[in-house]
């Protein structure tokens, strides 16, 4: 795995939290791809961590399986571009996540960090700290 990221879901246009059923969103979009406003700098083989905005909690991780492509051209949505993803571990519910701040391991807030931003990058050992709390050792 080259770079990691903390992903964002929620909270945009219409300010709303995701679902605490995530996965039943837009026939299952945050299984299998992630949407972002502006095309984002991660690439296929990027690890990628599920947050809930609002909520305090991470909920998934995986891997980024593509470069960011621009989904609707046509201008429909706030968030063109996709990126998609398989995810290894991850939790039914919002609810059921594990908090943010289980991941602070190097000084770092990240609940201040991720503040109106769709998307960071964690250090290998916040990622490591999100793959262990969701059930993965790496």
């Amino acid at each position: 795995m080259d770079d990691s990221w903390l992903k964002a879901l929620g909270m945009g246009a219409r300010g709303q939290q995701i679902p605490d059923d995530w996965a039943s969103l837009g026939n299952g979009l945050f299984r299998n791809a992630v949407t972002f406003a502006r095309r984002p700098g991660i690439k296929s083989g990027d690890g990628i961590v599920l947050y809930a905005s609002g909520t305090g909690l991470f909920f998934a991780i995986g891997n980024a399986t593509s470069y960011p492509y621009l989904f609707d051209e046509g201008g429909s949505t706030s968030w063109p571009w996709r990126v998609n993803v398989r995810l290894d571990h991850w939790r039914d519910f919002v609810h059921d996540g594990v908090s943010l701040d289980v991941l602070n391991v190097n000084g770092r807030n990240l609940r201040v960090s991720i503040k109106r931003r769709s998307h960071i990058r964690l250090s290998a050992l916040e990622h490591q700290a999100a793959a262990s709390a969701l059930g993965r050792s790496e």
